[in-house]
C-alpha cells in the first residue's frame, strides 16, 4: 500500500459523518433535595460564636435544619 492509501485508511474514520456528530447524552433523572425544618434559634449574643469578641451586642435569629 502506498503512502497516500495508507493516510486515507486513517484519515476515513475520523471523517465520516457518524464521528462527526456528538453522541447525545441522556436526560438524567429527576432530582429533589429535601430539607427539614425544624424551627428557629434566636441568639441574643453573638459573641459566643466567635472568639475575638467580632459581634458586640448582635442578635441573630439562625435556622434550625434536621
Amino acid at each position: 500500500m502506498n503512502r497516500a492509501g495508507l493516510y486515507l485508511l486513517v484519515l476515513l474514520p475520523i471523517a465520516s459523518p457518524a464521528a462527526a456528530q456528538p453522541q447525545r447524552a441522556q436526560t438524567p433523572p429527576a432530582l429533589q433535595m429535601w430539607r427539614l425544618d425544624c424551627g428557629e434559634i434566636r441568639v441574643t449574643n453573638l459573641d459566643v460564636f466567635s472568639d475575638t469578641f467580632l459581634y458586640p451586642g448582635r442578635q441573630k435569629t439562625l435556622t434550625d435544619s434536621c
